[in-house]
């Protein structure tokens, strides 16, 4: 071996042992930690955070117009409280009301310590404050969160390029600049991930594969998203399945309309088949003031059945109002088709 390369190898092994050692334990990152748009389904079908309602990903814990299922909305003075239409946020100040949402402003990129307040360049947002996370190796270059063991444009410090080698792949590697990630360094298997030398088993931007963040408070270990402190990791946010109505006991365990979760059960002060609304036991499959959730009112002459506010039989909804169409003269034979002046409306035809 001659010198040259003897010294190159010395110099990748000291880098490898820096990405993962040198940094609090922590192994290098992502290259460029960009924002995502976590609103829109990926191309599987699936979310980043929450779920798909519609074409939209929502988060039924503090949706104002999804609050605890799709299309479920809060009224104008009520806001989304763990997936409960309720007059205030949980006192304390970590919950603040947000256009109609309880938002945990320690956590939230998006009203990062106060609403409105949104996290850019890649940062996250931790304790209520915007922060480039990952550890002492991500700093901010030129306006982004990026990791200076791992850029190739900013290897070990903001602005250092790596220059190509030839017939090689340029890679930053604990800072420096190298042409190779080893397979295996110190029981850990590197991967390649946008020009970096990655661990997937504990990097927070690559957590089991290139790309695959982990948000809503997890970080990654062995491979997967976890959450501290009991949590569990559901739809991209960490969840305290003690507590949460949307996911009580487990991820998707959800408590129907008027019962709480307590201890990770379901719980409700009325009998079984019933629902508790402004204190009172109602049904929500019959009840027209509370039609499937509370305060779901069916208007006009609608009744409630199944949950669902629909017409009696042999009648159709015409805006809100259950009507004959076989004798209706505003609406005969289907809605909005009036017969003319003097004339009546008979199985469904004007005469």
């Amino acid at each position: 071996m001659n010198l040259t390369k003897a010294h190159f190898l010395m110099a990748l092994t000291g880098s490898l042992w820096l990405s993962l050692h040198g940094c609090g334990g922590r192994s290098a990152q992502d290259v460029t930690l960009g924002d995502g748009d976590v609103s829109r389904p990926r191309a599987d079908g699936s979310c980043a955070v929450g779920v798909v309602c519609g074409s939209s990903c929502v988060d039924f814990t503090s949706d104002p117009r999804n609050c605890g299922s799709c299309g479920h909305g809060c009224s104008s003075d009520k806001v989304c409280n763990n997936g409960v239409c309720a007059d205030a946020c949980p006192a304390g100040g970590r919950y603040l009301a947000c256009k109609g949402a309880c938002i945990d402003v320690k956590f939230d990129d998006a009203n990062c310590g106060s609403c409105g307040h949104q996290c850019t360049g890649g940062q996250h947002c931790v304790g209520g404050v915007c922060d480039c996370t990952g550890g002492r190796a991500v700093k901010m270059c030129g306006g982004k969160c990026v990791d200076v063991f791992a850029d190739v444009n900013n290897c070990g410090e903001c602005g250092s390029v790596c220059s190509p080698l030839p017939e090689s792949s340029v890679l930053c590697t604990g800072g420096a600049c190298a042409d190779l990630c080893q397979s295996a360094f110190h029981g850990a298997q590197l991967t390649e991930c946008n020009g970096g030398c990655v661990d997937p088993q504990q990097d927070d931007r690559n957590c089991g594969g290139c790309g695959q963040q982990c948000v809503g408070g997890a970080r990654c270990r062995e491979g997967a998203c976890a959450c501290a402190n009991g949590e569990v990791y559901c739809h991209g946010l960490c969840v305290d399945t003690a507590s949460s109505n949307v996911h009580c006991g487990a991820c998707d365990v959800a408590c129907r309309p008027g019962s709480t979760c307590q201890s990770g059960r379901c719980s409700s002060p009325c009998a079984e088949g019933l629902g508790s609304c402004d204190g009172q036991c109602v049904d929500l499959n019959t009840d027209a003031r509370h039609c499937g959730f509370c305060d779901q009112v069916c208007g006009g002459n609608l009744l409630c059945s199944n949950g669902v506010c629909a017409c009696p039989n042999g009648q159709d909804n015409c805006d809100g109002t259950c009507t004959d169409l076989s004798n209706d003269a505003l609406n005969c034979g289907k809605c909005g088709v009036s017969c003319p002046a003097g004339q009546s409306c008979a199985a469904g035809s004007c005469g």
